[in-house]
């Protein structure tokens, strides 16, 4: 006869394993007819979402938010990759969407020491509160770019009060 048992298996899962990869373990699955050796047990692999990647195979994809001074003047920012962070530099007059490779930052390939690269997406935000300052400076900015800025203009508010300073 047999007896049904519950046994517990440490499987070590290779790095860069996806959802849907099969795992083989010889000799863990059930017992041979009439005394034969034991089968194999196959392991089937789901990787949980992250909220911070997507994957694409062994590239990452990540979506990271930047001001739009940095966006039109440049910098280098900090990004988190999957074990530590690096440095991205980022070129004066990047746009909403641009998209970066940082080569060798994503999933380690299976059967390979090689690795898949990280994409950056930047999105520049847009604050949705400003100081009088702030309002003042950008007004400034769009006079300067030589902007209508009476279109801004509200019945008799401050902004008046700053769009009449930048217009005399």
């Amino acid at each position: 006869g047999t007896v049904r048992a519950s046994k517990t298996i440490e499987v070590n899962i290779p790095a860069g394993a996806d959802s849907g990869v099969r795992m083989r373990v010889a000799g863990e699955g059930e017992p041979g007819r009439r005394g034969g050796p034991k089968g194999d047990l196959y392991v089937y692999i789901y990787v949980e979402d992250d909220p911070d990647f997507e994957r694409e195979g062994d590239d990452l994809y990540k979506t990271v938010n930047i001001s739009f001074t940095t966006a039109a003047l440049g910098s280098t920012i900090q990004v988190e990759t999957l074990v530590k962070k690096v440095e991205l530099k980022i070129p004066a007059g990047t746009q909403s969407g641009t998209r970066f490779r940082i080569s060798g930052e994503g999933m380690p390939h299976l059967q390979s020491s090689r690795k898949g690269s990280l994409y950056v997406e930047v999105k520049v935000t847009v604050p949705k509160k400003l100081n009088e300052d702030q309002k003042e400076a950008l007004l400034n900015y769009a006079h300067v770019c030589g902007e209508d800025v009476k279109q801004f203009k509200g019945k008799g508010s401050w902004l008046d009060k700053i769009i009449d300073k930048i217009m005399n």
